[in-house]
């Protein structure tokens, strides 16, 4: 299943929501940039924030794909 994304505001960065520890784990071993919290919790992958961020998703070699507004 998809990970439902928000927005931590401190800092300013997108946040992956999985179901599962397991699931966020595995995205985050696929994303170079991504970083998981295990003393708070498991099942969100943060990201860095791009200026006029519209979309992330994974990309080839296990980078993030940003989609920004031009």
């Amino acid at each position: 299943m998809a990970p439902f994304p928000i927005l931590f505001v401190s800092p300013l960065e997108p946040v992956l929501l999985f179901l599962s520890a397991s699931a966020a784990s595995l995205f985050q071993s696929r994303c170079k940039r991504g970083r998981v919290l295990p003393s708070f919790c498991e099942t969100r992958v943060y990201l860095p924030m791009p200026e006029r961020l519209l979309q992330v998703q994974t990309a080839r070699a296990g980078d993030v794909a940003f989609y920004s507004d031009p």
